[in-house]
């Protein structure tokens, strides 16, 4: 079985990293394909 172990600390570090390089978080489109790869859509979307 496929596992993912996300830190949500830099993940959200990440995302302000990238607010700042646009428009600001309202710009920001994130696509999770195939049931996230296996990870579970709605646990990775969460």
């Amino acid at each position: 079985m496929a596992y993912i172990t996300l830190n949500k600390s830099n993940f959200f570090h990440n995302l302000d990293i990238i607010a700042k390089k646009t428009s600001g978080k309202d710009k920001i489109a994130l696509v999770l394909k195939d049931n996230a790869y296996g990870h579970g859509l709605l646990e990775v979307a969460q």
